[in-house]
């Protein structure tokens, strides 16, 4: 998620003052820095060797000054906790460092999350002050809260070295020190490139996405975490209705990629959103309901959710089947359940038997009403619409609200549903996917 706002470069990064700090390779892990926060770093370096001893004494610039004890274990000291946001560090990282020479170096620092693993590229060298040189994937990143720690392996002179990074992260910005056993130590600062000098805009916009199979739900600020991780859970049980995570059906997953498939979210249908805007099937904070089943009440996101499936994924996956245009077999099946075919606009009244009276304001053309039909049907055959109540809401529209009256009513297009080379689902998704971990990120147009 992107952040509200921007912290003054004087950090509270440092709670307890030190001016030097021996440094020897076997207590490296130990070492006690010193540092003064300002923007860019400023300090100066004294190495005094003593017997195989160096010391590293950091001088400070009188100011607000602080210190915190750092360790550099980097085998595990920041243990990546479950449940740990991401959306606080991925995307991409403004960083300054000081050089050897005085002047400094700039870097770009991407994070991502791959496979619940949180991972970053990092550039190993920055030349002539614009971050220049190799760039080395890191993919054991720690996160704990706001405490981040990694290690860039890469080749120096006389064979591999390790260069260890500690940081900390607040408010889009982040602080730390990166450095080798016995050799140097220096700090560094930095920022998410998304973050401006001024305050981030409060007015709705899109901030925030998760990806779930190759496919995303975005959403904008004023979105709920809580809602956007509860639709995106939705998606991805519909798709992996077994929770193993793989996808039940391979083919509809690829015609959804293919076809670009997306949700967007945002507070209510009729919000005003500035800023790019992506594409895809709308949802609204509003409507989705994370406590439906307990609650015995209907949630909106089963429909919308499924809305983006069935047109992108089944449709593109086997359109003579469920392509949205007259004749295909699931335009047969609805002409049926109407007691005709209505290809230009739906008739006065319709046929005492029809099941499927769909009537609206007549902006639902004959796609439309393929697209609305496949939803009653399909959320009647696993359940979400057997809620008590639930009929007498909905008769006006649709009959077999249950999968006993829809496999009597319609045994059409019952008979397509259970075909096994689909592997459709066949249990109403709670928004709780336990496949693989759901992450919220920050929205990339």
């Amino acid at each position: 998620m992107v952040a509200s706002s921007r912290v003054k470069p004087t950090s509270t990064l440092l709670t307890e003052p030190a001016t030097s700090a021996t440094i020897t390779e076997n207590h490296f892990r130990e070492v006690r820095l010193g540092i003064e926060r300002t923007s860019p770093p400023k300090r100066s370096f004294k190495r005094i060797s003593e017997g195989g001893v160096m010391k590293l004494r950091i001088v400070l610039v009188p100011a607000l000054v602080c210190a915190l004890v750092l360790s550099l274990n980097t085998s595990n000291i920041f243990a990546q906790e479950q449940g740990v946001d991401y959306a606080t560090i991925i995307g991409t990282w403004e960083i300054e460092s000081e050089g050897r020479d005085g002047e400094t170096r700039k870097y770009e620092w991407v994070f991502s999350a791959k496979d619940d693993n949180l991972t970053a590229t990092i550039p190993t060298r920055g030349r002539g002050g614009s971050g220049g040189g190799a760039a080395q994937e890191v993919e054991d990143v720690k996160l704990d809260g706001e405490n981040l720690s990694f290690v860039v392996e890469r080749e120096g002179r006389n064979g591999p070295i390790k260069i260890n990074y500690i940081a900390k992260i607040s408010d889009g910005r982040m602080t730390g020190t990166m450095g080798i056993a016995d050799r140097f130590s220096r700090d560094f600062s930095g920022k998410l490139a998304s973050a401006k000098d001024d305050e981030a805009p409060t007015t709705p916009h899109f901030a925030k996405q998760v990806e779930v199979f190759g496919i995303y739900v975005y959403a904008t600020n004023t979105v709920a975490d809580e809602k956007l991780l509860h639709a995106a859970g939705i998606l991805a049980q519909y798709i992996d209705n077994d929770e193993d995570g793989v996808a039940d059906s391979p083919k509809i997953m690829k015609a959804m990629i293919d076809g670009k498939g997306a949700i967007t979210m945002r507070k209510t249908g009729g919000e005003r959103v500035t800023g790019p805007r992506p594409r895809g099937q709308g949802l609204s904070d509003e409507q989705t309901r994370p406590n439906a089943l307990a609650d015995g009440v209907f949630d909106t996101a089963w429909e919308e959710v499924l809305h983006m499936i069935t047109d992108s994924g089944w449709g593109g996956a086997y359109p003579e089947v469920f392509g949205r245009v007259p004749g295909t077999e699931i335009a047969n099946a609805m002409d049926l359940a109407r007691g005709g075919h209505y290809p230009d606009k739906r008739p006065e009244k319709h046929p005492d038997g029809a099941w499927y009276t769909y009537y609206d304001d007549g902006s639902c053309d004959y796609d439309c009403m393929m697209s609305e039909y496949i939803y009653w049907a399909f959320t009647s055959f696993i359940g979400a619409q057997d809620i008590p109540g639930r009929e007498e809401q909905i008769g006006n529209e649709w009959r077999p609200n249950t999968k006993e009256k829809l496999k009597k009513q319609d045994p059409t297009i019952f008979a397509i549903l259970t075909r096994p080379e689909y592997n459709l689902a066949t249990k109403v998704p709670n928004g709780k996917y336990k496949g693989k971990k759901l992450v919220i990120e920050p929205y990339r147009p």
